[in-house]
């Protein structure tokens, strides 16, 4: 013991003391690791950088293909146009971009089977645009990495609605000789536009006019001074329906929302955008009440009394009534123009439930087509405003003095109408 402590003051006398080489063996260590750990804390951070700029890249070929696929679906069917129309949105992209991005462009008509989608409906047509191109790294070259090809796939959708509505966007579809199918009824009542019915025609009131024709089968019944009409009054052919929506291209999946039914008391409240499944009713009562982007399809009745209703691109789709009383609303459609879709057989009239569609909310205003194949509809205009819906159904009653009936935008705008969207 004396021993170890006569040796232990020697190595510390002359600056030997065991632990100094202890730190000297791990600050080489350290050293080393430093060396060894600094091109790879380089190379990090290099890639780092350079990855930040591949996703911007990335983001670059998806905001081109998703233009292009819009660009070319709008085209619906014509390949060589949507050839064209992605080559032109690829090429002004390119003309402001370092990144040059490469188009492969396909086409798929109705019928055929878009991947990851499904088969496409009767009237619709989709672009397939796969965004290519290839992005060639900076720092992470010491890494050993020089390039990456960058490819985004792009789907858009264009659904097509031939406009049949401009021969009549007041239309009736019943053939029974023995009704009217189409009663108009106010003093002060214009009609820009063009009307038919497939049996009867009831016109009554002062100063009533119209602009297009008036299609008749069977009887054409006018009271009222002052009439006026800017085409021929005519006998004419039973005609089909001008648009041929059906139940169950509506009933089909997938839903975002799947509820048993829909009530709203509530003032100010929502409903969520997106595909709604109502098993039951869907009523709403509250006073401003709001949804947007939505598609309701309901086993039962639609219903709105709340005042100061807000909906932005929704389309209703019932198999019973629908009925809009609150006043001061807002409507406009989400799919392919279409508003209110009602599949209810024609009963005789009493209530408002009996109404496959009823209208009566003072300064409404609505756009799109209300349609009820097989029921009847009532329209109330409000006076003084100018009505943008298309009104279709086996009979159909129009009322509301000092009223202007303008049609949906696919009576008067263009050839057809399209809902064009990305689905992929």
């Amino acid at each position: 013991m004396f021993g170890n402590t006569v040796r232990r003051r020697f190595c510390i006398w002359h600056g030997r003391f065991p632990g100094n080489s202890v730190r000297r063996r791990r600050r080489g260590s350290v050293y080393a690791l430093i060396v060894v750990a600094l091109p790879v804390l380089v190379g990090a951070g290099a890639l780092a950088v350079d990855l930040g700029l591949m996703t911007t890249a990335a983001q670059r070929v998806r905001h081109v293909s998703d233009t292009a696929a819009l660009a070319g679906a709008r085209c619906y069917g014509d390949a060589s146009g949507s050839e064209l129309a992605v080559e032109q949105i690829v090429g002004a992209n390119n003309a402001t971009s370092s990144w040059q991005v490469s188009p492969q462009m396909r086409c798929f008509a109705p019928g055929d089977e878009l991947p990851g989608h499904g088969p496409l409906g009767p009237r619709e047509y989709a672009v397939e645009v796969t965004g290519q191109t290839q992005f060639h790294f900076g720092f992470a070259r010491l890494l050993g990495l020089e390039t990456a090809d960058i490819a985004r796939r792009s789907v858009a959708r264009a659904t097509v609605l031939q406009n049949s509505l401009q021969d009549g966007f007041l239309f009736a579809g019943s053939s029974d000789p023995s009704v009217y199918g189409l009663g108009i009824l106010g003093d002060g009542i214009c009609i820009d536009g063009s009307i038919h019915t497939n049996t009867g025609v009831y016109l009554r009131g002062l100063d009533m006019t119209v602009t297009g024709d008036v299609h008749y089968k069977n009887a054409y019944h006018q009271d009222g001074a002052n009439f006026a009409v800017g085409g021929e009054v005519c006998e004419a052919d039973v005609r089909e329906y001008p648009v041929d929506f059906t139940w169950e291209e509506f009933d089909c999946g997938p839903w975002e929302h799947e509820v048993a039914s829909i009530y709203v008391g509530a003032a100010g409240d929502s409903l969520a955008p997106g595909r709604w499944r109502v098993r039951g009713n869907m009523t709403i009562d509250g006073t401003d009440f709001s949804c947007h982007d939505a598609l309701f399809v309901v086993d039962g009745n639609i219903r709105f009394n709340g005042s100061g209703a807000q909906l932005d691109r929704v389309t209703m789709v019932a198999q019973g009534s629908i009925v809009i009383n609150g006043g001061t609303g807002h409507f406009s459609p989400f799919v392919e123009d279409l508003l209110a879709f009602s599949t209810m057989d024609s009963v005789p009239v009493s209530g408002d439930y009996d109404w496959a569609v009823l209208v009566n909310g003072p300064e409404c205003e609505l756009a799109g087509i209300l349609y009820a194949p097989d029921g009847t509809m009532a329209f109330v205009g409000e006076e003084g405003w100018d009505h943008g819906v298309g009104l279709i159904a086996e009979r159909l009653a129009v009322l509301g003095s000092n009223t202007t009936h303008l049609g949906p935008e696919s009576a008067h705008d263009s050839e057809y109408v399209t809902d064009v969207r990305l689905v992929l």
